[in-house]
């Protein structure tokens, strides 16, 4: 009897619900690599308005992969192009929650090193405020916290690494904490 090799067909992108990409695009000299991060602007209706993170967002129809919609985001809220040549390699997708609860929606991140000169940042209206935020800074003991907030009665903590008086958590965390464990740095759980 002959066998014949049946293709599998590559999954469908984007996934079926909802998906999102962040970029961690790392810049500058090997013992001073900083990250790109944003300060979202504050706009009604966005759980995530006002808070720190990787510059990224959501998949749109036209996006050939996750990836893509890394270095689209990335192009439209920092004018930042990434290329594929600078991409280091994905990480771990995530599922995204508000309040704990799975939104239906995963994030795909995905880590580039642009090289030793750090990209100027031409911030869209997505972003309040741009920064460049050394790795170093990110993995210090004395800047992790426990960012403690009441939603609707309830007390909600969780962990996060303070920034310029914001701090960093939730996804943006979580997308750390496994990027610096990669680099052999265990940020608190």
């Amino acid at each position: 009897m002959a066998h014949s090799a049946h293709r599998l067909a590559p999954a469908p992108w984007p996934p079926a619900g909802t998906a999102a990409s962040v970029a961690l695009a790392l810049a500058g000299e090997d013992s001073a690599l900083a990250l790109a991060m944003i300060l979202r602007a504050e706009r009604a209706g966005d759980p995530w308005s006002g808070q720190m993170a990787l510059p990224g967002g959501r998949a749109d129809p036209d996006d050939a992969s996750p990836e893509a919609v890394a270095e689209r985001e990335t192009k439209e809220e920092l004018g930042v192009e990434l290329r594929r040549d600078q991409l280091i390699a994905p990480l771990e997708d995530h599922p995204i929650r508000r309040g704990g609860v799975d939104v239906g929606m995963r994030l795909y991140p995905f880590v580039y090193q642009l090289g030793a000169e750090r990209p100027a940042f031409h911030p869209n209206h997505e972003v309040a405020k741009a920064f460049w935020v050394p790795l170093r800074d990110l993995a210090d003991p004395a800047r992790w916290r426990r960012h403690r907030f009441d939603r609707g009665g309830q007390q909600l903590d969780f962990p996060a690494i303070a920034f310029e008086q914001r701090v960093i958590w939730g996804v943006t965390y979580r997308v750390l904490a496994e990027f610096f464990r990669c680099l052999g740095v265990v940020l608190p759980p």
